[in-house]
């Protein structure tokens, strides 16, 4: 039998959102390998909660989380909020020294 792919395995991952008098305010999600890298992903604050430290509290949660706590690297792409992220010790990518050559590369399907 195959398996059930209707919802997402969240043995490596996390969700977070954050409500106030039953509205979603603000949300994240991540996906780690628990060993060596993890990806924070849809880091979003409703426009009116922005500025409270919302925000920030759910990237507290997402990288104090098990599944992230130990990894070598957290990844994520910004378009606008490098500042915010340089909080928590982000660095542009293209400020890390590797010892071999590398490309990134991405699989497109739309």
């Amino acid at each position: 039998m195959a398996p059930d792919r209707s919802r997402p395995d969240r043995r490596h991952g996390s969700g977070r959102g954050a409500g106030c008098l039953g509205v979603l305010v603000a949300c994240a999600r991540a996906l780690s390998d628990r060993v060596k890298y993890a990806w924070i992903y849809d880091v979003a604050v409703a426009a009116p909660w922005r500025g409270r430290g919302m925000g920030a509290a759910l990237m507290g949660l997402l990288l104090d989380h098990p599944a992230l706590r130990g990894v070598r690297q957290v990844w994520l792409t910004t378009r606008d909020a490098q500042t915010f992220y340089t909080r928590f010790g982000f660095v542009p990518a293209a400020e890390m020294k590797r010892p071999w050559p590398t490309t990134d590369m991405v699989l497109r399907r739309w």
